[in-house]
């Protein structure tokens, strides 16, 4: 794992545990997934990005520093697995 995205995941997770927030989707996180799923697309996130939805739904970060935070960490995330 690159550090680059294993500092994203311990600052987002440290964040989390600090404010309370889990990675567990609420009613609506759920549905989206499911017309995600139904429309053909295949996303699924990993623990960090749905901590940093929960965290972003919480108020605890802005939309913007989410975008942010989960491209550094898509992008160490790349590549660590060469791709």
């Amino acid at each position: 794992m690159t550090g680059e995205k294993r500092d994203v995941e311990e600052y987002v997770r440290a964040l989390a545990a600090e404010h309370g927030v889990t990675p567990q989707g609420d009613v609506y996180g759920r549905l989206a997934q499911v017309l995600t799923n139904l429309s053909g697309d295949d996303v699924e996130f990993d623990e960090v990005e749905r901590l940093l939805v929960a965290l972003k739904r919480k108020g605890v970060i802005q939309g913007a520093k989410m975008l942010l935070l989960q491209a550094e960490y898509l992008r160490g995330k790349r590549t660590s697995t060469g791709g």
